[in-house]
């Protein structure tokens, strides 16, 4: 199949479609492996006085939560009619990396708690008002989570 080209430049053309693929290309070796998480969690239990332990492969619902794939589904979440006119730092991987996924315009769902965050950018012609506002969804992001959520803590390497 031959790719197109912008017949002006000379240029490849992208397809939108292929992005999801192309992220997970480029950050694949970032994440750290499942079988390198699964080999870690089998000696992840402790004692404090020889009587109680705590295994944290337990929980599967966190682990399934913090895979490499769950991350990528989270980040093909967002699509370009949802997710516009954002800064990099609240772009897609930022969102995933503590759990959210996209719903809807500007609109996002943790998907472990079930938390809201609503990352409006009201345009403003005070460009320190927009800024302020862009590091306050960044610090949400880590803090509008329920209660006993772990993504806070524990966000993904991605």
């Amino acid at each position: 199949m031959a790719a197109s080209c912008n017949e002006s430049t000379g240029t490849p053309l992208r397809s939108p479609v292929g992005t999801p693929g192309k992220v997970r290309e480029l950050i694949n070796e970032g994440i750290v492996s499942e079988e390198r998480c699964s080999d870690s969690r089998k000696d992840n239990s402790f004692s404090s006085d020889g009587n109680h332990s705590f295994d944290a492969s337990a929980d599967v619902d966190t682990l399934e939560a913090t895979s490499k794939e769950a991350f990528f589904t989270r980040v093909e979440s967002f699509s370009s009619l949802k997710w516009a006119g954002k800064p990099s730092e609240l772009c897609p991987l930022a969102c995933a990396k503590y759990g959210w996924t996209n719903i809807e315009c500007d609109m996002l769902k943790c998907c472990s708690c079930n938390a809201y965050l609503c990352a409006r950018l009201q345009p403003a012609l005070d460009i320190n008002k927009y800024k302020q506002r862009c590091v306050e969804l960044q610090e949400e992001l880590k803090t509008s989570h329920e209660k006993f959520c772990f993504w806070p803590d524990s966000p993904s390497p991605g």
